[in-house]
């Protein structure tokens, strides 16, 4: 049964006024008309059909008879079940969370000297410095503090939908990014060296690793949704949003980028072409726009039809751009593979 007190926000105590005034609120909010917001067209459903009950005196009394009945029912089912309320938070819960927290960033240092080890192996490098391993561990380190983070103490949840746990996802995938393009970059450099000539290795890592990291990094329970099958799906959905955002990125930056050429010669769009794809991957992970939403009362194959082209041109232009700037890009590679 659905709360309706709860879709519109109010207490069950709310006057009539207030309930209106809540209900316009959230129709300008979410009507799908003028919303960009996931799922839009549903939440103002519910919106509708909270308010259409809530509204009604006698539908409201009803209402509250039947949600009364139903909460004594499932209270007494849980009874029946053994179910147990859950433990209130205390010092040593928080203390045993921070200590698994650190043990999974532990765990990340350790794959991370075994990765560069790994590397050094198949590199066949004369000598193993101790200083090589520091990125590595840098890195291998912050993903799995995060990792840790998310897997005991649910920091989105409790930082909430707003700004503060936005920021929180926007940050965690950016440190995912880098972390996961630098080990693909060292990873793949590293076979470079086995497969003489393959130079577009390093930078085939370098680009599977960003759009990797920011597709594991944009949700905080993306390693258990790795064992579902639903959840692989959202994963991989979200894994060609990145990318399809990312591509736009690249070939908005790689414009300007040779805009900016045009008036000063020095200037090399490289630079921009690659934070464009960076940041674009970022965005199109975390909140994609929807970009069939100016279309969503068009039909079924206008949507498609714009979906495909945006795709297709961003796609074009980006292996386009790769292609011309192949030299500079591997010069750029070069930096995460030393």
């Amino acid at each position: 049964m659905k709360d309706y007190y709860q879709i519109l926000g109010v207490k069950k105590t709310a006057s009539e006024e207030e309930i209106k005034k809540r209900y316009r609120v959230l129709a300008h909010k979410y009507h799908p008309d003028v919303s960009l917001i996931k799922d839009a067209e549903e939440i103002f459903k519910d919106i509708n059909e909270a308010y259409a009950v809530l509204s009604d005196s006698l539908k409201r009394a009803d209402y509250d008879q039947e949600l009364e009945q139903g909460f004594v029912r499932r209270k007494e089912a849980e009874k029946e079940a053994g179910y147990k309320e859950p433990e209130k938070p205390t010092l040593g819960m928080f203390v045993a969370a921070f200590a698994r927290t650190f043990f999974v960033g532990f765990v990340g240092v350790v794959a991370g000297v075994l990765i560069e080890f790994l590397i050094w192996v198949l590199g066949k490098q004369p000598a193993l410095e101790l200083q090589q391993f520091y990125p590595s561990i840098f890195w291998a380190g912050i993903a799995g503090l995060l990792l840790g983070a998310d897997m005991n103490f649910n920091v989105e949840s409790f930082l909430g939908s707003g700004y503060l746990g936005r920021t929180y996802t926007f940050l965690r995938t950016f440190l995912y990014a880098l972390s996961f393009a630098f080990f693909g970059a060292r990873i793949f450099g590293a076979l470079n060296l086995i497969f003489k000539s393959q130079s577009w290795l390093p930078v085939a890592g370098l680009a599977l690793g960003i759009v990797l990291g920011a597709t594991f990094g944009s949700d905080g329970d993306g390693l258990r949704k790795l064992y579902q099958k639903e959840g692989r799906f959202n994963l991989f959905y979200t894994g060609i949003r990145a990318v399809e955002v990312g591509l736009i990125g690249f070939l908005v930056a790689s414009v300007l980028g040779f805009t900016i050429q045009l008036v000063n010669p020095a200037f090399a769009p490289l630079w921009p072409s690659f934070f464009g794809l960076f940041l674009g991957v970022i965005v199109g992970a975390t909140s994609p726009p929807n970009l069939a939403a100016y279309a969503s009362y068009a039909s079924a194959a206008v949507k498609n039809i714009i979906i495909i082209l945006m795709v297709g041109v961003a796609a074009i232009a980006g292996i386009a751009f790769g292609y011309i700037f192949q030299p500079q890009i591997q010069n750029l590679v070069k930096i995460f593979i030393k």
